[in-house]
């Protein structure tokens, strides 16, 4: 529940939508209602997952690097800006049909969109929103002995 901490990762490339292994949880689901400051880290992070792909229209960075494993997705290097066209998927073309695990996601509409549509140097493809983040991945420099 540390506002200022959360705020210092999200500036060094917090990955804000990666779910954990143990329960699929983001980031704002791990503030702890019953610890002080709560409404403001919760507040932060979901402004946060509210304004990925949408502030400075649409830019965001991919944290790692992904390879296209189906003709509709987009492959991407890890620091590489992209454009959030949409937050969630096209419909497919009827030649071409979807994955099945998106399908039955595209089926759940409570469920936010795992996949965005996005564009990097004029190519357009399904993008994981969990590899996506506001500002780029920082890594420490190593220091030369």
């Amino acid at each position: 529940n540390d506002t200022s901490l959360c705020v210092a990762l999200v500036r060094h490339g917090a990955a804000i939508f990666a779910v954990t292994s143990s329960d699929g949880s983001v980031a704002a689901d791990k503030c702890d209602p019953y610890r002080p400051g709560y409404a403001d880290c919760h507040a932060y992070l979901t402004g946060v997952e509210q304004a990925l792909g949408v502030q400075n229209n649409g830019l965001v960075y991919a944290l790692w690097d992904y390879q296209a494993a189906l003709w509709d997705e987009l492959s991407f290097r890890e620091g590489q800006p992209l454009t959030v066209l949409r937050r969630a998927p096209p419909e497919p073309p009827q030649d071409r049909p979807r994955d099945r695990d998106r399908e039955q996601a595209a089926a759940e509409p409570q469920a936010p969109a795992q996949w965005w549509w996005a564009a990097h140097c004029g190519h357009r493809g399904l993008v994981p929103r969990a590899y996506l983040g506001l500002y780029p991945r920082v890594r420490p420099q190593r220091k030369k002995v």
